[in-house]
């Protein structure tokens, strides 16, 4: 066990450590009680190893300017922001020290401890949005440098409702916003309609893994109009002024875990003034008043990279 003088003080209890180029302390942990003084009240980096669920991890680490990068707590503590109180055992700093992330939870899963006992012990937080009103168990939350919430990702079990568009949209994994608290984006849980530019397109994303709500398929601009979307249904064909058409639909890529099964790879399709663009593997651009649209909704099953959602 040993000591390091940092920014916030002398720590103590330091049983390892990882150090930058110039010889600067990069993260460290503890086994001896600390604290640490920051704009949000006294934090007390992970010192105990006593609960069978808490990760085993950097107690604390820096940039390399000395200001503090992450933390994770001993005990879940309060932590006041600009929308509300939250419960943390973990949290991510911005270098000029404001809080960057809030983990209500930092768990570890195992064989003894399980996604689902995790997902039992969080507890649903209220946000009240411009989009909505949310009331669900969240992974985490994160925030602009003045506060104001940037996203929020949910737990893969839970669902939400939330306005766009003059609808309801009911999705999964997250959504993120603007700065004023306009809606950024979204995951739609499943085919949902859309009022685009060139018609009316079933907005789903077959491949959207629930890592977090920063980024998503279902985008805005700030005005509240579409940005743009994935479809994972749905052909475009493409009529030129002369006649000519072009045909737009989901791509298909080999499993890769089996070489028999086929996946539905999704078409984004995004919005700029007068123009669209379509990527599947290759990106191409249409000006809109020069075309006409017609979009089609395909009744094949979507292949998604869920084995249980695979059509075989």
């Amino acid at each position: 066990m040993k000591e390091i003088n940092t920014k916030y003080g002398v720590l103590k209890g330091v049983t390892s450590c990882e150090a930058y180029p110039d010889g600067e302390i990069k993260s460290c942990r503890l086994n001896e009680y600390n604290l640490i003084e920051t704009p949000y009240g006294s934090l007390v980096p992970q010192y105990e190893d006593s609960e069978a669920r808490r990760k085993y991890k950097d107690s604390i680490s820096f940039y390399e300017s000395g200001k503090i990068k992450a933390i994770s707590l001993n005990k879940a503590t309060s932590i006041k922001m600009k929308s509300d109180v939250y419960s943390a055992e973990r949290i991510l700093f911005y270098e000029s020290g404001e809080i960057r992330c809030v983990f209500p939870l930092d768990g570890k899963v195992t064989g003894y401890w399980t996604e689902e006992n995790e997902y039992e012990l969080a507890e649903k937080l209220s946000f009240d949005l411009k989009s909505g009103k949310l009331d669900n168990k969240v992974i985490n939350i994160r925030f602009y440098q003045d506060g104001a919430i940037k996203s929020v990702t949910l737990w893969p079990q839970e669902r939400a409702r939330i306005n766009a568009l003059d609808q309801e949209i009911e999705i999964h994994i997250g959504l993120s916003l603007y700065p004023d608290g306009s809606l950024e984006s979204c995951e739609p849980i499943l085919p949902t309609p859309i009022p685009t530019p060139i018609g009316t397109i079933m907005a789903y994303d077959c491949e959207a893994l629930g890592m977090n709500g920063d980024s998503n398929s279902l985008n805005f601009y700030r005005s509240g109009e579409i940005k743009s979307l994935k479809t994972s249904t749905d052909i475009i064909e493409i009529i030129d002024r002369d006649g000519r058409r072009r045909i737009i639909e989901p791509g298909s890529k080999i499993h890769p875990f089996n070489n028999e099964i086929k996946m539905t790879v999704p078409i984004t399709i995004k919005f700029k003034e007068d123009l669209v663009t379509f990527t599947i593997f290759e990106e191409e651009s249409y000006k809109i008043s020069d075309y006409k649209f017609t979009v089609k909704n395909s009744e094949t099953m979507v292949r998604s990279q869920c084995a249980s959602c695979i059509e075989l």
